[in-house]
């Protein structure tokens, strides 16, 4: 691996905004592939950030913080990205999360995966109450409604959904039973 992807993912896993934004720049200035700074550099980081969390090794403000500096350095990213692709893809892909959510770490990888293959990603308006955009066919994306209880605990159920030309259609098709765990 590049020795500046390394430093840019070293750099978010470390929560060092300033190194991971300059790493960025420099990799964007010595003309380095912008689908490889989004995916080898911040996608891999974060990944690996998930893995740490998963195993109790970092906490939540950590991914949440990382997430944060994700997000800035895809914004220098982005529009390299725009002006140096070639649209290889005609469908728009809608994301959102539910007003209020902690945080929308999974929809900003999500996004930026989407964008390097060609998507056009719309991440506003949001789907809330009093947004009245029209859904279009083609469009995909998530409802996840949620129920948080301070201090105590959360649950959230994600439906990934498409529009076809007779209305949504949901992809995952998990049961939404309710499962006493004792």
């Amino acid at each position: 691996m590049d020795s500046r992807l390394e430093s840019l993912r070293q750099a978010i896993l470390g929560i060092d905004e300033a190194a991971a934004l300059q790493a960025t720049q420099e990799l964007i200035d010595s003309g380095t592939d912008p689908r490889v700074i989004l995916e080898t550099g911040l996608t891999a980081a974060l990944l690996e950030l998930g893995r740490l969390w998963t195993c109790g090794d970092v906490f939540l403000p950590e991914v949440v913080a990382a997430s944060a500096i994700f997000e800035q350095c895809s914004r220098l990213v982005e529009p390299v990205l725009e002006a140096t692709s070639e649209p290889r893809l005609t469908q728009r892909f809608v994301l959102a999360t539910v007003e209020g959510d902690l945080h929308d770490l999974g929809k900003n990888i999500v996004g930026a995966m989407m964008k390097t293959i060609g998507l056009e990603v719309h991440e506003d308006p949001y789907i809330v109450e009093g947004n009245d955009t029209p859904l279009a066919a083609g469009m995909a994306f998530s409802i996840e409604p949620g129920i948080y209880l301070p201090g105590r605990f959360g649950v959230r159920i994600e439906d990934i959904v498409v529009m076809g030309e007779t209305g949504a259609e949901r992809l995952n098709l998990s049961s939404r039973a309710l499962t006493i765990v004792e």
